[in-house]
């Protein structure tokens, strides 16, 4: 969470699987709402922290199993939330691709990628 806020960015919403508002699916463990405070402020991304496909959801807690963090514009409430955005995935070597992560993420306040 600091690195997103030294980078312009304000956590609103911290939901979770309980939270209809994001429309939760079993592959989604936790969703952010993020609001740019830096130019262009108010523009509104979301983070989808992703639960592995292969991951025995059966047996599964909160906060396990995460493969994946997912940017995108629109919230898992709606339709093609899947769609566009970009994916930091959290396997081997993920610390050294957050930078970069969140310079893709600096692109939606220009309405990409």
């Amino acid at each position: 969470m600091q690195t997103l806020e030294a980078n312009g960015w304000r956590v609103e919403v911290v939901g979770d699987d309980d939270a209809e508002s994001f429309g939760f699916s079993w592959w989604i463990d936790e969703a952010w709402r993020l609001t740019s405070v830096w130019s262009p402020t108010n523009v509104k991304v979301y983070l989808l922290f992703m639960i592995d496909p292969q991951a025995d959801t059966s047996k599964r807690r909160k906060g396990e199993s995460i493969s994946a963090v997912k940017a995108t514009l629109t919230s898992a409430a709606q339709p093609h939330w899947h769609e566009g955005g970009t994916v930091l995935y959290l396997g081997v070597g993920w610390r050294e691709a957050l930078p970069d992560f969140i310079n893709e993420v600096a692109l939606f306040r220009s309405g990409s990628p």
